[in-house]
């Protein structure tokens, strides 16, 4: 009887299954080899490198702990200068209010900021995004009721900015946050930028050119994240039926007030969030929906820092 000869596997099965093998030699007590661990940390950066250079979705566990131990996880891991790079437009420091546009967990807010105090001396200060939002909308509206206005994305480039046509007939500025190689007929992914903060993908021929004076504005919606509140079932990620409870003491259109604690060019993480019936900690902690980690805010500022 002959055995079977294995065939040699190539580098690029062998980057995909090392981290697979990394992740159950670990889960069940085994030891890795230091070779093996070796050629897993060198691969694994250069996938983040990768990601990061393509400006992949950041990790969600990353953005709620702090950390992602998950060695098989596919989203992003790695900041990148566009993340770092915090405009003048997202205040980075003392208190801000802020209407929520849509809660995406019971810790993660798509919104729009409108006041913000300096420190404890300094009054309130109104934001322009509410007003330049407004404006937006109506310079959107008026550009495109031209026929000849409405023309189609050409040559698409990563952050391009540019419109998309919702199925209510409207235009939304958005930006184009990954490109595939032949992108005529493949799906390119985008970011609203003003009424909320959602990722989608969308066909080249949905997306129209935007005007050069409308590409100015900054975007008027952020992310904003309560730092230290994990969920209260030990789970890695909120779960959908998290927010039912939620819509108890916040809804879309509420206005609230926080402390900043660090800022990213897109997110603003923040502490001390207080709604209409109090402090939302305290509310989340009373439904037994989340719990306090403090080691948390330590381990996110470092990931901002990095």
């Amino acid at each position: 009887m002959f055995s079977k000869r294995t065939r040699p596997s190539t580098p690029k099965e062998s980057s995909h299954f090392l981290p697979h093998l990394v992740e159950f030699q670990q889960g069940y007590g085994g030891v890795v080899s230091e070779k093996i661990a070796a050629q897993h940390v060198q691969l694994q950066q250069e996938r983040e490198i990768s990601r990061a250079s393509r400006q992949c979705v950041i990790c969600p566990v990353l953005l709620l702990y702090g950390r992602c131990r998950t060695l098989t996880c596919q989203y992003r891991h790695l900041l990148c200068e566009v993340d770092k790079s915090v405009s003048s437009a997202v205040p980075k420091q003392g208190r801000i209010q802020f209407e929520v546009l849509k809660i995406c967990t019971p810790t993660h807010f798509a919104s729009r900021l409108l006041t913000l105090k300096k420190d404890e001396s300094a009054d309130w200060l109104k934001l322009p995004h509410k007003d330049q939002y407004e404006n937006v909308q109506k310079l959107l509206k008026d550009y495109y009721s031209q026929p000849e206005n409405i023309r189609k994305l050409r040559e698409p480039c990563r952050q391009d900015k540019c419109a998309y046509k919702c199925s209510d007939g409207r235009f939304e500025r958005v930006s184009i946050t990954f490109l595939p190689s032949n992108s005529r007929d493949s799906d390119i992914r985008v970011k609203n930028l003003d009424s909320n903060t959602a990722i989608y993908h969308v066909k080249l021929h949905e997306l129209v050119q935007l005007p050069e004076d409308l590409k100015g504005f900054p975007p008027l919606a952020l992310d904003i994240r309560l730092v230290g509140c994990i969920p209260f079932n030990g789970e890695e990620t909120w779960q959908s039926p998290d927010l039912q409870p939620v819509g108890e003491f916040l809804k879309e259109g509420d206005i609230c007030e926080a402390s900043i604690c660090f800022s990213l060019s897109h997110t603003i993480f923040v502490e001390q969030l207080e709604v209409e019936q109090g402090s939302y900690r305290e509310l989340l902690e009373r439904n037994r929906l989340s719990r306090y980690d403090n080691e948390i805010g330590n381990c996110l500022r470092i990931m901002c820092n990095k």
